[in-house]
């Protein structure tokens, strides 16, 4: 190690609370090499269950926030980020929200993101629970919500795109990979290796626990078999080894609903999970644990937790109470080209796409905008305008425009005329109510056709 690297080190050790493990030891000697090191801003570290890795990271984080070094916690699920935020005693945040941003609404109303500019220097990026990030390249760059919709290969174009900055992936290959695939490929040397300036580390020695933990014990079990090819033969023969320890209790199906009871009163809801091999299973269970354990009887009640996957903002008939109101900056008419703008305290605003203040809306809150479409015909509402009209001084106009008015299917709210003799024009302001913009630009066009009318505008 050299004197900087072996500094840190130090360093790291007085930061960890415990003594560290051989594992944990040689993680800190990598770590401090890796942050020093002129060859790699790449380390993957790879840490059996209960190895303490996401703790010892917690000490790497402290230690380095004292030399001034910033770092950036990520994971890829929104649990994951809550669990290594209370680990570490900082804000974590999901990959998604870090580096995309919306660049465009899809024509299925669904967001598009891009990959966000990195404007962090020399700082470091630290992912847990890598082993969950696949590469979903079933749509193409093309059809992608998110970027080129391979998540690991946006997330190194995104710390590289930094000036200085290095990216930590921790997580278990022993945990389920991706959906569709056999294994992970953010922990796979052959994958990662493609990157190029990557770094490696293992940690395979168990944090010595209070408590022996049944979990730990036969979670170890499983990974040794694992290692040691023995898996590939069947697990029929294998069983829980539950002796000796409380965090496991073996119960029979008469005994569920009053354990859960239970566990609900010592633990809370966010601190008990029950795990089922199929989504039809945990229907049930769902619908059971609702009935039985928590007596709702109704399909939705208050302080229920609702996961949503997707938004999408569109108008149609069917949807009753939907809190959404027109600008009033640009006034928009039924047929408009329109988007949608989510505000903090007043539901989803319309906009008109020629509006004077989309394009900063579109550019400094693209997160905030939906597309929606009109309802396939005109309310019975109308909708107020505003016209701008340019005019000669020499011609009447007001009678004219008053006949005009009086042929459509609109009405004038109001009528303002001001004489400018510097320029020897009326400055006409015209505020109507319409039906839609089809009734509106007939309007606009038979004015536009008056003899003496030099301009006119919606405002």
């Amino acid at each position: 190690m050299t004197g900087r690297s072996e500094f840190l080190y130090e360093r790291f050790l007085k930061k960890f609370s415990f003594g560290p493990t051989e594992c944990q030891d040689r993680l800190f000697r990598e770590v401090a090499e890796f942050v020093t090191c002129d060859d790699a801003d790449i380390l993957v570290v790879n840490g059996y269950a209960g190895t303490g890795k996401t703790s010892a990271m917690g000490a790497v984080i402290a230690a380095l926030r004292d030399f001034g070094t910033p770092s950036v916690l990520l994971a890829p699920t929104g649990r994951a980020a809550k669990v290594l935020s209370g680990i570490s005693k900082r804000p974590a945040y999901t990959i998604h929200k870090h580096i995309y941003r919306q660049k465009s609404v899809g024509d299925d109303g669904y967001g598009r993101f891009s990959l966000a500019p990195n404007k962090s220097k020399n700082t470091l990026f630290v992912v847990d629970e890598v082993s969950l990030i696949g590469l979903d390249m079933s749509q193409g760059q093309q059809g992608a919500l998110f970027g080129t919709g391979n998540l690991l290969e946006d997330l190194v174009e995104f710390v590289r795109s930094g000036v200085g900055c290095r990216l930590i992936m921790m997580g278990d290959s022993a945990q389920l990979p991706p959906v569709g695939m056999d294994a992970s490929p953010a922990l796979s040397r052959s994958f990662m290796d493609g990157f190029g300036g990557v770094r490696y580390c293992e940690l395979v020695s168990v944090v010595r626990q209070e408590k022996e933990s049944g979990i730990l014990r036969n979670a170890t079990m499983l990974r040794e078999l694992i290692s040691s090819g023995a898996a590939d033969s069947g697990l029929d023969s294998l069983s829980l080894d539950l002796r000796g320890v409380e965090d496991i209790a073996r119960v029979s199906g008469g005994e569920l609903v009053e354990t859960l009871s239970d566990a609900y009163s010592r633990y809370g809801e966010d601190g008990t999970m029950v795990l089922c091999r199929s989504n039809k299973r945990a229907i049930r269970y769902n619908m059971g644990i609702r009935s039985m354990v928590q007596f709702k009887e109704e399909g939705l009640v208050r302080d229920d937790k609702l996961m949503i996957v997707k938004n999408c903002y569109q108008f149609v008939e069917d949807v009753k109470g939907l809190d959404y109101k027109l600008s009033r900056c640009c006034n928009p008419v039924f047929g408009d080209d329109v988007f949608g703008f989510v505000t903090r305290t007043e539901g989803i605003k319309i906009h008109r796409i020629s509006c004077p203040n989309a394009a900063r809306l579109i550019e400094r809150y693209p997160y905030r905008i939906q597309k929606v479409v009109w309802q396939d015909t005109a309310s019975s509402g109308d909708f107020l305008c505003t016209l701008s009209v340019t005019a000669a001084m020499e011609h009447p106009l007001l009678a004219k425009i008053m006949d005009v008015v009086g042929q459509f299917k609109v009405s004038m709210r109001s009528f303002n005329m001001k004489e400018n003799y510097k320029k020897s024009v009326y400055e006409i302001t015209i505020r109507l109510l319409v039906p839609s913009n089809t009734e509106l630009d007939k309007v606009v066009s038979q004015i536009s056709a008056i003899k003496g009318v030099s301009k006119i505008h919606r405002v």
